[in-house]
């Protein structure tokens, strides 16, 4: 569920929700890389419990043209901090960090991935 509050309202007092970002440098093999993380990946990801919403952006440019730093970015949200630990440590948090360890093996792509929450 997104939020509908304008983007420069601060959420309100307890309507904190917590979010999972990882961003995947651009593989050389993209073609292989996508149909990868569509079939693959991207199923054992989206059975995290709990998410109120789960999106993937792929990165054309900057907004000065120029190659942008990350291709994908998978932005995963829960409502606490709480409920995303436990979706981590879920039997499909742990089968999707595997499977991360295993696409940076095969695609030579090591995710960076951050915690927080959208205020």
């Amino acid at each position: 569920m997104q939020s509908e509050r304008p983007p420069d309202e601060a959420a309100p007092e307890g309507d904190v929700m917590a979010r999972f970002v990882a961003l995947y440098p651009k593989p050389d093999d993209v073609e292989a890389f996508d149909e990868y993380y569509r079939t693959t990946h991207l199923p054992i990801a989206k059975s995290w419990p709990g998410m109120t919403a789960y999106t993937v952006t792929r990165f054309s440019a900057t907004p000065r043209g120029t190659e942008a730093p990350y291709y994908l970015m998978a932005v995963a949200e829960w409502q606490t901090d709480e409920e995303m630990a436990a979706a981590l440590r879920s039997d499909a948090g742990v089968a999707s960090a595997r499977d991360a360890k295993m696409m940076a093996s095969q695609f030579g792509v090591t995710p960076t991935m951050m915690l927080g929450d959208v205020f």
